[in-house]
């Protein structure tokens, strides 16, 4: 570990990232050939999970409890990257890995092939784990590094370098130590690449029940590419040049081969007036907003404050927008009112059928319609000085199969204190979290 060195990481204007969608066959967490009810059953499934992992995370910032060590996958978008510099290859000088996307967590890392010498490795299809000490730019950072600093929770110094230590409420343990390294993202075009030097991220080098894609022995997610509004996230640590914002643009999800990038600094789409703006409350290492009502087809549904939402930075009742929970997680009294106005708008079709799957309110129609989403409403969250607009086709997922039409309200009742507003519900939106300056900015877009 004699390689340690200051430097920044610097863009020179922008850097844009291409995004794998959870529903796209590229992404790790697809799987092929599933009915519509096992479909519905993994999103059911990975956000009720999803939800009491950052449960865990909103607790562990106000007790001395830590996170459980599970990351639920299949709703979260993937990230390629390449990271590091080799010499004796015939080709690419970097190696090549999948991240995930999480606007929940500010740590980049990844696991490194120390593991192995512990057999202390999670299970990680394709390239190995990273070999940080082969690595001509992997410089491990010193504790007298005043530009890398060991001093954020779960960082200490060991006389010499910097390393982070998290001992899990269940016992599992996650250990390695701290690096800069020169990352290399995939851009908008194939032979586009961009580099960015002085990286900080995360070398783990024992894990211990650390699972991606716990039914999936064929995982490929090495690590976490973090969002949230910490100072190792990606974001904080490229400003001054991105001005600590970064913006998105999910596609549908029947939009199965569309691709989506996430931008930074100059690359996000400029501000004009079609932006609507909500004020962000930063805290727990989540991104926080109001909500205030909800509406269905257009018609306010005027649920008690108290009962539902509360907007303080107590975040008990308060509402995330995460892009890792695919549906959105309402809190009980706030569900039933929502499936109370559907069950009685549906009740005046005849050609519906209700259906009982999961917790979730799902219909099938009698005669297909040609326009999948024909007669579905659509909804819309009241955020504080702006209303978020979903469209039907980002409030229920449809799909027809062996001549019958099903659809699901994709919402859920949350077993947590808080609401999260889902991926899904974000879709065919331009989302900007601009962190530095409390606000969340987003616009209808075709994505």
């Amino acid at each position: 570990m004699e390689k340690g060195r200051s430097t920044m990481p610097v863009i020179s204007k922008g850097l844009t990232i291409k995004l794998i969608p959870p529903s796209s066959p590229k992404s790790p967490f697809y799987v092929a050939n599933l009915s519509y009810w096992e479909r519905t059953h993994r999103i059911v499934k990975q956000s009720n999970s999803r939800a009491l992992y950052l449960s865990s995370r909103a607790v562990a910032h106000t007790s001395n409890s830590i996170c459980p060590p599970v990351y639920p996958g299949d709703g979260l978008y993937a990230v390629k990257l390449s990271l590091g510099t080799f010499t004796g290859q015939s080709t690419a000088t970097y190696k090549s890995y999948l991240l995930a996307m999480d606007t929940a967590s500010d740590e980049i890392w990844l696991q490194c092939d120390d593991c192995r010498k512990n057999n202390k490795c999670f299970s990680q299809k394709g390239e190995p784990p990273f070999p940080c000490h082969l690595s001509q730019t992997c410089h491990p950072i010193r504790c007298n590094d005043y530009l890398r600093s060991c001093d954020n929770p779960g960082e200490y110094c060991d006389g010499k370098y910097c390393h982070y230590e998290i001992w899990y409420a269940d016992g599992t343990h996650s250990r390695g130590f701290l690096a800069h390294e020169t990352f290399t993202f995939d851009g908008s075009y194939p032979e586009e690449h961009q580099i960015v030097e002085g990286i900080r991220f995360g070398c783990g080098v024992y894990q211990e029940n650390i699972s991606f894609a716990q039914d999936n022995p064929d995982n490929q997610i090495a690590g976490i590419l973090g969002l949230s509004w910490g100072p190792s996230a990606l974001h904080t640590q490229l400003d001054p040049q991105s001005d600590s914002k970064f913006s998105y643009c999910l596609p549908s999800y029947d939009s199965i081969n569309q691709e989506t990038y996430l931008t930074f600094g100059a690359d996000i789409e400029p501000i004009t007036p079609e932006f609507r703006v909500t004020s962000l409350m930063i805290n727990d290492g989540f991104y926080w907003v109001f909500l205030k009502d909800i509406s269905v087809n257009n018609r306010r549904l005027n649920i008690p404050l108290g009962d539902s939402f509360r907007n303080s930075f107590d975040h008990s009742k308060a509402t995330v927008v995460d892009s890792g929970t695919t549906v959105t997680m309402l809190l009980q009294p706030a569900y039933d009112a929502v499936v109370n106005d559907l069950v009685e708008l549906f009740s005046l079709d005849p050609n519906l059928t209700r259906k009982q799957h999961d917790s979730m309110l799902c219909y099938d129609r009698k005669q297909p319609h040609s326009d999948l989403y024909a007669g579905l409403p659509n909804i819309t969250f009241h955020l504080q000085e702006a209303d978020f607009d979903v469209e039907p086709d980002g409030a229920f997922h449809v799909e027809e199969e062996d001549g019958t039409q099903y659809f699901c309200l994709c919402m859920q009742p949350s077993d947590t204190d808080f609401v999260i507003i889902g991926n899904y519900q974000q879709i065919n939106h331009r989302i900007i979290y601009d962190p530095k300056r409390n606000r969340l900015l987003f616009k209808s877009e075709q994505c």
